[in-house]
């Protein structure tokens, strides 16, 4: 008698273990459910920031642009200094560059400037001509094998341009570019300076 009472005792607490733990098991598993419905929603909801956006695409863009860059240089023979010195002489071809000029624009040393262009004339990168108005000036110009590097570079540019764009509707990308000049017009706004985005976060 006392072994079978103990037997149905032991039964059941079997039975009500087992749907203690089905019941545990169910409430856990609404309990998860519910929740990642909760974050699933809230990430739907949660508002992207412009200036977060904005980084992360220029981070991308600039892997891919630093990766064929470097790729060329390097196919080349230049550092990156020589690289913008060609591309800045490039760009300016329309007037007379000097060596001040670059000195200028990069911010750099006239001794290191001198060194630089010295190194890109062994090179065959760039040469320096006497200038009719004044004599002791000598104007910049690229040579062809410069020009033919330049030209490159514009290349993939344009095939980035290409890449970009591709697939996207020319209203969405004008739509893009007037919401670019909105947010540039913001930025540049009297009421918005770092000044007032420092006041407001007081206190936080």
């Amino acid at each position: 008698m006392e072994t079978d009472l103990l037997d149905l005792s032991l039964t059941s607490i079997r039975i009500l273990y087992i749907i203690g733990s089905q019941t545990n098991s169910s409430h856990t598993n609404n309990y998860n459910c519910g929740k990642e419905e909760i974050m699933e929603k809230e990430l739907k909801n949660k508002e992207r920031h412009i200036g977060y956006e904005v980084r992360t695409l220029d981070n991308m863009i600039g892997r891919r642009v630093n990766c064929w860059h470097s790729k060329m240089d390097e196919e080349v023979g230049i550092t990156r200094m020589q690289a913008w010195i060609i591309g800045y002489v490039y760009e300016h071809s329309e007037k007379p560059v000097f060596q001040k000029d670059l000195e200028e624009n990069f911010q750099i040393a006239r001794s290191t400037a001198t060194g630089i262009l010295q190194l890109m004339e062994k090179k065959d990168l760039i040469v320096r001509k006497p200038y009719p108005g004044d004599a002791r000036l000598k104007r910049l110009e690229l040579t062809a094998r410069a020009e033919k590097y330049q030209h490159g570079i514009m290349h993939n540019f344009d095939l980035l341009q290409i890449a970009l764009k591709k697939d996207i509707p020319q209203e969405k990308l004008d739509t893009f570019f007037q919401v670019v000049d909105m947010i540039k017009n913001n930025i540049e706004k009297e009421d918005f300076h770092d000044k007032n985005i420092i006041e407001s976060g007081k206190g936080v």
